[in-house]
């Protein structure tokens, strides 16, 4: 399985990949892959893993997961601080510069 690894956020929403355990009527897929793997030929064990319904867990999964973050982080850096804001019955012994007191 291949990974849409650039994030398109935050102009749209990302794709949420569903991971799942391999079923029985893929058992057999997985059986080739990892034969593959044993044999050493990577190359056939990751065409057979990109053209089947097998979901893996590889390089383009984590950099999916490290672009979405960085996207994250990139879109919060933009937004403009606030100021904290505190909601009680009681008032405080002495405000605190940058909070609002908001009362009920």
């Amino acid at each position: 399985m291949t990974y849409k690894v650039e994030s398109v956020f935050p102009d749209s929403i990302d794709d949420l990949p569903f991971i799942s355990d391999v079923d029985i009527p893929n058992k057999d897929i997985m059986i080739n892959i990892q034969n593959y793997i044993d044999q050493g030929d990577y190359d056939n064990a990751s065409k057979l893993c990109n053209t089947s319904n097998i979901t893996t867990i590889n390089s383009d999964y984590f950099n999916m997961v490290q672009n979405r973050i960085y996207s994250l982080q990139e879109y919060l850096n933009t937004l403009e601080k606030c100021d904290r804001i505190n909601s009680s019955t009681e008032e405080p012994s002495s405000p605190t510069d940058g909070m609002a007191w908001i009362d009920d």
